[in-house]
């Protein structure tokens, strides 16, 4: 916190009042927009084998995308720091519901599991009663 406001003292020397209001309005509405606006909508097209999931599994993996943006803002973490695209779109195709479900997986961090299994569980439980008619398309299937 303490370097917010070294760097709030730098910005301000040398610019008038009416400046500095107007950098802190740009400022703030940064902020707004970061917290505020959701997420693109197809960044799970970026996952590695989403293609391979039915409708019910892009709804999880949506979900679990919002949630992992989310906490990485909070936490001030890159993206796969709080949770990687192979474990996204393991717990999208195999939508656990129960802890021992997550422990299963062997290559799940422990750290992650402990502070965040819960979490993920609520999530994919949330995600799994998106009515039907209400799902997101699946991707296309490319033969090739």
């Amino acid at each position: 916190m303490d370097h917010l406001l070294d760097i709030a003292k730098a910005q301000r020397e040398g610019r008038t009042p009416e400046a500095c209001g107007e950098l802190a309005k740009i400022c703030a509405e940064e902020l707004t927009r970061l917290i505020h606006d959701p997420p693109p909508a197809d960044t799970w097209h970026e996952v590695p084998g989403s293609h391979l999931l039915d409708a019910r599994g892009v709804a999880v993996l949506k979900a679990l995308l919002s949630w992992r943006e989310e906490e990485a803002m909070i936490r001030g973490l890159p993206l796969h720091f709080v949770l990687g695209n192979p474990l996204l779109f393991y717990l999208s195709r195999r939508r656990p519901s129960q802890h021992s479900d997550l422990e299963e997986n062997r290559r799940f961090p422990r750290p992650v599991l402990r502070q965040h299994g819960e979490t993920l569980l609520r999530v994919i439980a949330e995600a799994m009663t998106i009515p039907e008619g209400d799902l997101p398309k699946p991707a296309p299937h490319d033969a090739r």
